[in-house]
């Protein structure tokens, strides 16, 4: 069997198949993966009857149809407080799993260095990795769960600047308390930040 490339080398099996595997041999209920044990809501099995009968049947095109991407701009500008352009500054991808690797192969060169705060989604350090870059990770300290900016580790590593940083860690309740101070840290070794 020929040799896989060298950057998938590191790659092990996903740790959400894993559990379900571990899940299905002991019949454990299984909370590593979404298995939907009801059907979606009637109003939108509605409409989405509705759209299957009217049309159109052609998929849109690849960044997303027109409508939604304008919908999409409505509601996040509204929410950051500014206009977005739908043609510009909209994507449509098909999950969060798409969009960091859109946004790591948009932003990441070789070489560059990527912060993932961990805990974090399994898929960040693969997503770095084929982008070419290296991944860093970088444990969030409690009960404050901040990061030090300055420790040899992050600071001292080849390259000045950091390309990307994810700041999916820092949701769950202490996102708004902590991002503000992080990413202003993330300005003294100017690296983009990046918020799934």
């Amino acid at each position: 069997m020929p040799k896989l490339s060298e950057r998938v080398g590191t790659f092990t099996d996903s740790v959400i198949r894993r559990m379900t595997r571990i899940s299905d041999e002991y019949d454990a209920i299984n909370l590593s993966q979404g298995f939907p044990d009801f059907d979606p809501p009637k109003e939108i099995m509605d409409a989405l009857a509705k759209a299957a009968y009217q049309g159109p049947h052609q998929y849109s095109i690849t960044f997303g149809a027109e409508n939604f991407r304008e919908a999409l701009a409505r509601k996040q500008g509204k929410a950051i407080g500014r206009t977005i352009h739908p043609d510009t500054e909209i994507v449509v991808t098909c999950g969060g799993t798409e969009a960091m690797m859109c946004a790591m192969m948009t932003i990441c060169n070789p070489g560059d260095k990527v912060m993932v705060f961990s805990p974090f989604y399994e898929n960040y350090g693969a997503d770095a990795i084929l982008s070419g870059a290296d991944p860093i990770y970088i444990p969030l300290v409690p009960p404050e769960y901040h990061f030090d900016i300055h420790r040899k580790r992050i600071s001292g590593r080849g390259k000045s600047d950091y390309r990307l940083q994810s700041f999916e860690s820092l949701r769950k309740g202490l996102y708004k308390r902590r991002t503000h101070a992080d990413r202003q840290s993330c300005c003294e070794i100017r690296c983009l930040c990046c918020d799934r």
